[in-house]
């Protein structure tokens, strides 16, 4: 019997290379989805505006949320295909990532020429913890990271050759990013003055409308869109976050009351006047711990590893365009830090990922010259680490399911019209989805939660969240249903006996 051809991963082209990646990368999206016991806190509202988009149309979405365009886009996915608004929003979710992984994987074949290093920064790719951990969540970030990263690399063409199309592309994928995510216009205005002063393969004038002129057209028409138009300006009012972002006096009021914190409950008096270098360095060293983590462990790691590998420079095109992407996201970053004192990981990615871009072609070729030496402790090293990112990425350590199951069985035992009280967004959101109008749902508070219901849903985290003992001591309550994980985190539907 003959044996079975090996898969020569360094003989692949680019092409198939993007084919690969975006099969594995579609697989691990879907196995994300179908693994993930529990919505997302922030997919419940994007699912909830698509669903008031079609009963309601776009005052009702503009109700719930000012920034609709992902909202519209689950909407009209679920429309013609008539699957629930929650599965329509994974399945472009999937897409999206698709999209993302495929765009990084473009962008680094224009700073990696051996073509097994290439095919070892595509599995690096596929395996980046940091990103992986957003593939089971319904949120509009994705599309953001797709379009930006695709922009990226039409402004990397640009650069390069100074063709048109590839500027207008720039514009029309940086745009498409904007109606995820505001942050996107700061991209689409800063970035192209680096093709000022290093691209001289066009005119001025030419640069200036090959990466500007579509986007000034486009912003005029959408002006007056919403000055035409009654209701849009609603719909988008999150465009009013730019005044607020550029408004000096807002985030200088802000950095004056931490400040004053700063000085009165953490410094000595002496100390006092440098409490704004203390907290002005603070923000700071959130942003680069911010940039540094989202590499996760396991790649800071191999990045260290491969420090002492001599490895050929980037291209300095490439380099520098990189170097000031990373610097512009990190300035979205901190005066996204300076507004609203909040950060996560999310909102980090573009700034991470770029440093992740400029430190891939390193460790490639390290992983490359490990693989061709044999040297064996350092790829076990390698795999190890390789290995952790997967498993952490498609192994779900705890499962969430007691929840829905929970809101499923008061959906399909309660009586009709029965009144049923949640103390959190997720039961509402399940029992809603279990129940439709069969149930008068509503959320509450601990504090406006009263006798006026029949039964009562709580759902009970190990170290968070209320428990049977923080229900108000006037309310009789008999246990109907109970479920819990495996880690002591409970749902527990209650009948409420009314005195």
């Amino acid at each position: 019997m003959p044996a079975m051809p090996r898969i020569q991963f360094e003989q692949l082209s680019l092409s198939q290379l993007r084919w690969f990646v975006a099969l594995c990368s579609a697989l691990l999206s879907v196995e994300a989805f179908l693994t993930d016991d529990i919505i997302n806190k922030d997919g419940i509202l994007y699912v909830q505006m698509a669903e008031a988009l079609l009963q309601g149309g776009f005052q009702a979405m503009a109700d719930l949320y000012d920034w609709p365009f992902y909202a519209i886009l689950t909407a009209v996915l679920s429309a013609i295909s008539g699957l629930s608004a929650q599965f329509s929003a994974s399945i472009i979710n999937i897409v999206l990532f698709v999209l993302f992984t495929d765009s990084l994987l473009r962008i680094s074949a224009k700073l990696i020429i051996p073509s097994r290093q290439l095919a070892i920064a595509a599995i690096l790719i596929l395996l980046f913890l940091s990103l992986n951990n957003y593939r089971d969540f319904i949120v509009r970030d994705v599309g953001y990271w797709a379009f930006v990263s695709l922009a990226l690399l039409h402004f990397l063409n640009f650069l390069r050759t100074g063709a048109l199309h590839h500027g207008l592309y720039w514009q029309a994928y940086t745009f498409i990013a904007f109606l995820f995510r505001i942050e996107a216009l700061f991209l689409l205005l800063a970035m192209p003055l680096l093709a000022c002063f290093q691209s001289r393969q066009v005119s001025w004038p030419k640069q200036i409308f090959s990466l500007y002129g579509l986007t000034l057209i486009t912003l005029f028409g959408a002006m007056i869109l919403l000055v035409l138009s009654d209701g849009w300006s609603e719909v988008f009012g999150r465009l009013s976050l730019i005044a607020d972002y550029t408004d000096s006096s807002r985030f200088m009021f802000l950095f004056e009351q931490n400040r004053q914190f700063i000085a009165d409950k953490i410094l000595h008096p002496v100390s006092e006047d440098a409490a704004s270098l203390f907290l002005a360095s603070a923000l700071f060293g959130i942003i680069v711990g911010e940039i540094l983590l989202g590499l996760s462990v396991s790649y800071l790691i191999l990045w260290v590893m491969a420090s002492r590998y001599p490895s050929p420079p980037l291209p300095q095109t490439e380099r520098i365009a990189l170097v000031y992407f990373l610097f512009l996201n990190g300035l979205i970053l901190y005066v996204l830090l300076l507004n609203t004192y909040l950060m996560t990981t999310r909102y980090g990615v573009m700034a991470f990922t770029s440093l992740f871009l400029m430190i891939l072609p390193k460790i490639s070729g390290f992983i490359d010259e490990c693989y061709q030496n044999k040297r064996r402790v350092p790829l076990f090293i390698i795999g190890m680490l390789l290995l952790y990112s997967l498993g952490d990425a498609v192994y779900q350590s705890h499962s969430k399911s007691y929840l829905p199951a929970t809101a499923k069985w008061a959906a399909t035992t309660l009586p009709d019209n029965s009144r049923v009280a949640t103390l959190d967004v997720f039961s509402a959101y399940y029992l809603e989805q279990y129940a439709g109008d069969r149930l008068r749902i509503t959320q509450h508070s601990l504090q406006t939660l009263n006798k006026q219901t029949d039964y009562l849903l709580i759902v009970s985290k190990n170290r968070h969240g209320p428990g049977p003992a923080m229900i108000p001591t006037d309310l009789s309550l008999t246990v109907l249903h109970h479920q819990e994980s495996d880690r002591g985190d409970s749902a527990t539907l209650y009948q409420v006996q009314n005195q």
